[in-house]
């Protein structure tokens, strides 16, 4: 969308994350490394710093200036055991809610579609967690057509 993305990120274990903030030296790291930061603020500063490193190249490589994104990037944690069917319609969705587009599974810079080819390719990384919170194909599409209007809420994945 042109005014915003969403993205579902799965975070690493708080140990894993630990490890691998042992690799790197910044003043959030080493603050988590001692204790003194929570695991939230260290992903928040790491998807800080990814913001701020794609901004520095995005303008140094199209000759602009300034701030690229406007409003600050929040985080919002869920359970993925409850809700995550839920949030992959919701994100699906959106465009609509935005008026950019009338159909989810036509909007060319959805995942709806990659995710629905997930479902039957097995050489896929995130093609497992698809099937595990979908099913088959069929029950993702029905999931998604029955999401209309719900926004956030939990959907039935029985029905």
């Amino acid at each position: 969308m042109p005014n915003h993305f969403h993205f579902i990120v799965q975070v690493k274990p708080v140990e894993m994350i630990r490890t691998n903030a042992k690799k790197e030296i910044s003043s959030v790291s080493l603050a988590f490394q001692k204790g003194d930061v929570d695991v939230n603020s260290f992903v928040l500063d790491q998807y800080r710093r990814f913001f701020s490193s794609y901004s520095l190249a995005f303008n140094f490589r199209h000759g602009h200036r300034g701030p690229l994104f406007l409003k600050r990037f929040k985080r919002v944690s869920f359970d993925p055991d409850r809700k995550l069917a839920s949030m992959i319609c919701y994100l699906h969705h959106n465009p609509i809610h935005h008026g950019f587009t009338s159909n989810y599974s036509s909007w060319k810079y959805s995942s709806y579609s990659r995710c629905l080819e997930a479902i039957g390719d097995y050489e896929l990384g995130f093609s497992k967690i698809i099937k595990e919170y979908f099913g088959d194909s069929e029950n993702y599409q029905k999931l998604h057509d029955n999401y209309k209007g719900k926004q956030k809420e939990e959907l039935d994945l029985e029905s």
